[in-house]
């Protein structure tokens, strides 16, 4: 028995199940979406798998979750396994026809179907910052909104700079319909490329050619395509812990290994030690994210300058290009006045990710761009690689409109006064009651060290207190929970008694 076969036998018996199992598609749509949001987070690419098979649920998915969720679930996510077999559940009661397949039929179906194992555990396994996120909205209904201290997700709370609603307004307005929603350049809009470029050499003194820039559906679209254009079979790739947790997901994704370089604790900068080892015959690329999340700590033109010799001496060692991959969608929210070192200023074989979802407030629009160094060693290959890339994975071209409306708007950022604001309160308040960190100068987000050693624990406990926040271990080291301060200023304010509570707690009680 087939899909179609299935398809057409519950159709005969089932006619209106496509409106009553009507949240079936909408609970369903976002499981892959969430994965990505907080770099930009860097997420919500993958929310496609839900439309054209959303036909093939019902009955037979749900014996494939009933059966095989304990084996496709993470083990430092022990709920994840509980919440899938409480949205099937949930819409075996909204599908309100019966199949007339029976349950051995369907898993036979489904077995037959031989759904790729890797994607599905992927998909059926939660992110702890979503996890979070959505007991915070169970919470809130329950105790109020303004009881709740949710700092789990990196989800802008200050608007989008005026002119860019003028913007939208203006182009919806004056310009041609047709054109306005047409197809770009598969690598995006010329003109839109150009005033990218200036912009960037302007700012930064640098030399981008707007022919190597590759407008892109957001940041973590844009890591997916230079990952894949990058890696060959048995490539590793070097990240510094902490590190934006699905790095690992889209380096796996592009069959590349993740190898993990440490940084040094007093300051969250790399362990130049530990990052020369790491590198080896194998490495394709260094992976880096300033201002980083999830610490906040920005590296400095000294921190660049350090990683760079390092890379220099192992591409002599070596005799081949190593990259250095620069990820920088929280460049301009910069509490300190220091200069960015944009990276194509200091390696020639350098990329760079950038999205506008921070700077300019717009993380559902999903825009932004890759730089290809101009004076890279292979800098036509890898463009080239990654139009093919893009082309593979199947983006067409990045959001017409907002192509125009963020080039047009290039250099307005939003205000990030209110992030500052709540990040010097914060700081100065946690700092009184003992809690220990590395002063961010960037992003929106502050490491703490735990009181206790089990940073899933401490992250549990906050919970008696209402306060949500993200264990490390999500980012690759443990001891220490993020606290996202994206927020408004009262939830701040309000969240210190609980802190205080929290902190007394593990520390009178010697919580293990």
């Amino acid at each position: 028995m087939d899909f179609d076969n299935l398809n057409k036998k519950k159709k005969e018996h089932c006619s209106s199940e496509s409106n009553n199992c009507s949240s079936e598609r909408n609970d369903c749509s976002g499981e892959n979406d969430n994965r990505s949001g907080e770099n930009d987070n860097h997420s919500g690419e993958n929310d496609n798998h839900s439309g054209e098979n959303d036909n093939r649920r019902g009955e037979a998915l749900r014996a494939q979750y009933s059966d095989k969720i304990d084996n496709s679930r993470n083990k430092s996510d022990n709920r994840s396994g509980e919440a899938l077999r409480a949205q099937f559940s949930d819409e075996r009661d909204d599908c309100r026809c019966e199949s007339p397949i029976s349950t051995e039929e369907t898993k036979k179906v489904i077995v037959g179907a031989n759904i790729n194992k890797k994607m599905l555990e992927l998909g059926s396994n939660r992110s702890e910052i979503r996890d979070l996120f959505e007991n915070g909205i169970i919470l809130k209904q329950k105790y109020g909104s303004d009881k709740v201290y949710d700092f789990s997700l990196g989800n802008p709370n200050i608007p989008a700079p005026i002119s860019v609603k003028k913007e939208i307004i203006n182009l919806i307005n004056e310009s041609d319909g047709i054109y306005l929603h047409s197809y770009t350049q598969a690598q995006g809009n010329i003109e839109a490329r150009k005033k990218i470029a200036n912009s960037l050499n302007k700012k930064y003194g640098a030399d981008v050619s707007f022919d190597k820039i590759y407008m892109t559906v957001g940041a973590a679209a844009g890591l997916t395509i230079t990952l894949k254009s990058l890696i060959n079979e048995g490539d590793e790739i070097v990240v510094i812990s902490p590190y934006f947790p699905e790095y690992k997901v889209f380096v796996e994704n592009a069959n590349g290994k993740l190898v993990v370089a440490k940084s040094n604790i007093d300051t969250f900068y790399p362990d130049m030690d530990d990052l020369r080892q790491k590198i080896n015959k194998n490495t394709k690329a260094v992976l880096i994210n300033s201002p980083n999340n999830p610490t906040g700590v920005f590296y400095t033109e000294d921190v660049i300058k350090g990683i760079v010799n390092v890379l220099n001496e192992k591409e002599k060692e070596y005799n081949k290009s190593i990259f250095l991959i620069s990820d920088e969608p929280y460049r301009e929210l910069l509490y300190v006045d220091k200069k960015y070192p944009f990276i194509t200023n200091y390696y020639d074989n350098s990329l760079v990710e950038y999205s506008f979802s921070k700077s300019m407030s717009l993380p559902g629009e999903r825009i932004g761009y890759i730089v290809v160094n101009k004076n890279c060693s292979v800098a036509d290959e890898l463009y080239y690689a990654i139009m093919g890339a893009g082309r593979s994975m199947g983006y067409v071209c990045a959001n017409s409109l907002f192509q125009y409306v963020v080039s047009n708007c290039i250099d307005d950022n939003s205000d990030i006064n209110l992030y500052k604001k709540n990040k010097e309160f914060l700081t100065s308040r946690l700092r009184e009651i003992g809690y220990k960190f590395v002063e961010p100068d960037g992003a929106f987000y502050l490491f703490v060290k735990c009181p206790i050693c089990d940073d899933r624990l401490f992250s549990k406990t906050a919970l008696k207190y209402n306060l949500l926040l993200v264990p490390s271990s999500s980012f690759g080291i443990s001891g220490y929970v993020r606290i996202a301060y994206c927020v408004d200023y009262d939830t701040i304010k309000n969240s210190i008694e609980s802190f205080r509570k929290l902190y007394g707690e593990v520390v009178n009680e010697k919580i293990n």
